[in-house]
């Protein structure tokens, strides 16, 4: 894990900003922000010394660490013996001076930092969500939306049975998610605009019952000490699609990914990972030794990428039998 966004960092984002398996995400537990796209679909990107942006009709990204960053890879469990989840999340020191205090629906004025240039005369709104590290926004050239907007300065978005919410999902503005490392644009019809029919791509996601939960990630994922994460990215899984459906193992996103690991995870995490390839391979036993929730998740993901390197080995299912005996195969 590095403290600054030196050559790595921002030539891994370079890298993953021009593969359209890559998705991305900024946001908390409650309200988040997505950013992905389809092989076929127009794009421009626009690399910087700091990250860059990605653009297409749907939406946007701009990645931007002015601030030192930590880019801290993980890998989790999912429900069956094959498969995992594994993601980025780039992440900086707490920093009082950067929170969010907007509480209730607030006007900023013209979006100035908008990807695309006309997007800059639009009227921008904080929706006040008490999300500290992410101010969560809609934009809007329609007159008619930014007074009603106006009219709700100080309101909650979920007050009053909702009727803002439902406003919003009637004039489907854009929406804008912004954190200190960049920023993502929905342009496309918010879920429930055109005739409740999800799109594909750029999303958002408002779940008010969540937000009470005051969860900034899931439990399973650990960010280093005194730190929040401000952008994540999702590298291309080896053997499930960006919907989570199981696909049939690919080498090259699990490289890609094992490479993003060796630049930038734990010493310990990669001194475990190791010693299980190594232990595995070598026909060892499976280890008797006490270890933490976070050593055994990750020894059982190196279980399930050792199935599919070398298949289905006597080792191999020796030491799932052990560490995940109750685990569907």
């Amino acid at each position: 894990m590095r403290n600054t966004p030196d050559d790595k960092t921002v030539n891994a984002v370079h890298r993953h900003l021009n593969m359209p398996s890559t998705g991305w995400s900024l946001g908390r537990f409650g309200a988040v922000a997505e950013f992905n796209r389809t092989v076929d679909e127009s794009y421009q990107v626009n690399l910087s010394p700091t990250g860059g942006e990605v653009i297409t009709d749907k939406g946007g990204l701009r990645v931007d660490f002015k601030r030192p960053v930590i880019a801290a890879p993980y890998q989790m469990l999912r429900r069956d013996r094959l498969r995992w989840m594994h993601g980025v999340n780039f992440c900086s020191l707490d920093d009082p001076s950067v929170i969010n205090k907007n509480r209730g629906i607030t006007e900023i004025g013209h979006d100035q930092d908008a990807l695309r240039e006309h997007d800059k005369s639009a009227v921008l709104f904080d929706l006040g969500l008490d999300t500290p590290h992410v101010n969560c926004c809609v934009r809007s050239h329609d007159p008619d939306l930014i007074q009603h907007m106006r009219n709700k300065t100080g309101h909650s978005l979920f007050g009053n049975g909702d009727a803002v919410m439902n406003d919003l999902m009637s004039y489907s503005p854009h929406r804008v998610f912004i954190s200190p490392f960049g920023r993502i644009e929905i342009f496309q019809a918010i879920l429930g605009g055109q005739n409740g029919k999800k799109s594909l791509g750029p999303d958002s996601h408002i779940i008010e019952a969540l937000l009470k939960n005051d969860r900034r990630q899931s439990a399973n994922v650990s960010v280093p000490s005194g730190h929040t994460v401000l952008l994540s990215m999702y590298p291309k899984n080896p053997v499930a699609d960006f919907s989570g459906a199981p696909e049939a193992f690919d080498r090259v996103p699990f490289q890609e990914f094992q490479n993003l690991i060796n630049d930038f995870a734990s010493s310990d995490d990669r001194n475990l990972i190791d010693k299980v390839m190594n232990d595995v391979k070598n026909g060892h036993p499976p280890w008797t030794t006490d270890l933490t929730r976070s050593q055994r998740t990750l020894l059982r993901v190196v279980l399930r990428q050792l199935y599919w390197l070398d298949g289905p080995k006597d080792t191999v299912v020796m030491w799932q039998d052990v560490f995940e005996p109750m685990i569907k195969k």
